[in-house]
């Protein structure tokens, strides 16, 4: 390759690394409307420097995957189509809006057409909030393998700072360590999508030990080690039930998935020797009030049981159409129990499974179903290409997904700033499995 073609190439990597970086890394500190404006702006002009990065080839993306992307976008822009009143107060769930089209109605002021969704703003406003994850899975899935451990490096260091400050808050004020983040459970999903990443990193630094230097070789070794330790405590006491038994499974399932391309020995002493030092750590710290998070409260007596039964019967009630994507929180009043208004209206449904299937009905299984395929065969593919350099990477990747989809049954993960960004960023590097790998 000559140097005028070297430099143009290594100065789109370095414009699309910018772009990954300013989308992904100062997300777990954002978190309001405002927030999520900006990052709509940010991905708009950061999409336009993509197509204008990519403008002479194809976006190196799965067909199968635009076949999703293009799916899910159609399916929500759906929603925002106007119909008749007498249709829409025909479609299910929408009878409740019947008193209000009467009343309407008789002061002179007739019901117009209406879009599918009970609000269009928020459906509106749920369609664009899906181009800054766009945006990152496309910049993420474009880079190439240096560049790519960049960006994993900094995310990484970015879950360890938070991980420090919820250390701090923990030792020092008491309660759970939540960083940045106003709900443990979010937090200690940062940690989820880190932990096996900081793992593979390790394993593969190991493996590669002989392509560095001595003094990069400690350094790297040192880096990573501190970063899984502080996570892993750092998700620990946030003392989120989900979130600490993924936190574990992170630490099992990785390294043995890694064993493909590690010898199975030493997976095992890892994982024996990593658990070793993380619990004598959280003992010396204090384990109490994590223990009592398991033992001291019946799982059973939690609240969100109870939002879970009526989130099922408002499903029922809007089935098979839904109330229209991000309108749960207008819905669901209609259906919370008088005990739980006084502490405030539910916003989200705490299960994003349910969320999904209340607003968007059979779409949304059908949804599901379709990203269940997408994610299986990238573990299919992954599978088949073991001596591929960014195995172990895409192993981690991979199963900081598992572990964030686990934990979306507890907690409202998906709707939150950060979230969807580091699940697109971890599906760019999980998926490039589909583009590079060919026999």
């Amino acid at each position: 390759m000559s140097n005028a073609e070297h430099t143009p190439l290594t100065l789109a990597q370095g414009l699309l690394l910018a772009s990954a970086g300013i989308l992904l890394l100062p997300s777990p500190w954002l978190e309001t409307n405002w927030h999520w404006f900006l990052l709509e702006v940010i991905g708009l002009l950061l999409g336009i420097m993509l197509l204008v990065v990519h403008r002479r080839e194809a976006l190196p993306i799965p067909g199968i995957v635009v076949a999703f992307i293009a799916y899910v976008s159609v399916t929500f822009a759906l929603y925002l189509i106007p119909v008749p009143p007498d249709v829409w107060l025909a479609l299910p769930g929408r009878d409740f809006y019947q008193d209000v089209a009467t009343l309407l109605a008789q002061t002179g002021n007739p019901m117009g057409w209406h879009s599918l969704s009970v609000d269009p703003y928020a459906t509106a406003q749920t369609l664009l909030s899906i181009l800054p994850a766009l945006v990152l899975f496309l910049a993420t899935i474009s880079l190439d393998t240096d560049r790519l451990y960049v960006l994993v490096r900094l995310l990484i260091t970015v879950a360890a700072l938070q991980a420090t400050w919820g250390l701090i808050q923990y030792s020092g004020a008491g309660g759970s360590a939540h960083g940045s983040y106003y709900n443990r459970d979010h937090y200690s999903t940062l940690m989820e999508f880190t932990l096996p990443l900081v793992i593979a990193l390790t394993a593969h630094h190991m493996a590669h030990r002989r392509e560095h230097d001595e003094g990069r070789h400690k350094t790297l070794l040192a880096f990573y080690l501190a970063a899984a330790t502080l996570i892993f405590l750092g998700g620990m006491f946030a003392m989120s039930r989900a979130g600490i038994p993924n936190l574990f499974l992170a630490i099992v399932l990785t390294p043995l998935l890694l064993s493909r391309k590690v010898r199975k020995t030493h997976a095992a002493l890892f994982i024996v020797l990593f658990l070793a030092l993380v619990m004598t750590l959280a003992y010396l710290t204090g384990l109490v009030p994590v223990i009592n998070r398991f033992i001291a409260a019946d799982p059973l007596a939690d609240a969100r049981w109870v939002m879970f039964t009526q989130q099922i019967e408002a499903i029922q009630q809007f089935f098979p159409l839904g109330s229209g994507p991000g309108t749960f929180g207008n819905v669901y009043t209609a259906f919370q129990p008088m005990e739980q208004v006084g502490a405030g209206f539910v916003a989200h449904a705490h299960n994003d499974y349910l969320e999904l299937l209340l607003e968007t009905g059979a779409i949304g299984i059908s949804l599901l179903v379709f990203f269940l395929g997408i994610f299986l065969y990238g573990w299919y593919r992954l599978w088949q290409h073991a001596r591929h350099p960014l195995f172990m990477l895409q192993v981690g990747a991979g199963m900081g997904l598992l572990l964030s989809l686990i934990h979306a049954f507890f907690d409202f993960n998906f709707h939150t700033i950060p979230h969807p960004l580091i699940f697109a960023c971890l599906a760019g590097i999980f998926l490039k499995t589909l583009t590079t790998h060919k026999k």
